[in-house]
């Protein structure tokens, strides 16, 4: 038996909004070519020895399935003025190529691409979805705006 929710979904939202988090841009891109580019606000380090990154996406993301296939996934930190990236990154109805439409970017190891003017980015190819919905992943490649290494 579920138990009756306390309040409604415009409210819990309301509620979560008070507790100010960053937002990372996540890039992906597999074998084949499928782009994806989200924003996400679920992003945490996991440890530093090996260099692990968690974020949480819904499997009902347009960009889970490409997630799912790909063989190279990059984090980027955003900073205080790319609100417009995060906007557009989370506009609902476009796919992966429409979002980088108009976004500077550059293809990065594999080809994900990079999106060279965020703070720092975090690019791993190893990731290990667990629950449908969490993607845990080391980074093997990172960088500030001066570049991926």
């Amino acid at each position: 038996m579920m138990a009756e929710p306390l309040f409604d979904s415009a409210e819990f939202r309301q509620v979560c909004g008070h507790f100010p988090t960053g937002v990372t841009a996540v890039t992906a891109v597999t074998a084949g070519g499928a782009v994806a580019a989200l924003t996400v606000n679920s992003f945490t380090s996991v440890s530093l020895h090996p260099a692990k990154v968690l974020f949480c996406v819904t499997s009902f993301s347009s960009s889970f399935p490409v997630l799912m296939d790909a063989d190279r996934i990059a984090v980027h930190i955003l900073s205080q003025d790319q609100e417009d990236v995060a906007r557009r990154f989370a506009t609902s109805g476009l796919s992966g190529e429409q979002r980088l439409d108009g976004v500077s970017w550059v293809p990065g190891p594999d080809g994900v691409p990079l999106l060279p003017e965020t703070p720092a980015i975090l690019a791993g190819r190893d990731g290990v979805c667990s629950g449908g919905a969490a993607w845990t992943g080391t980074s093997r490649r990172y960088g500030r705006s001066s570049g991926i290494r």
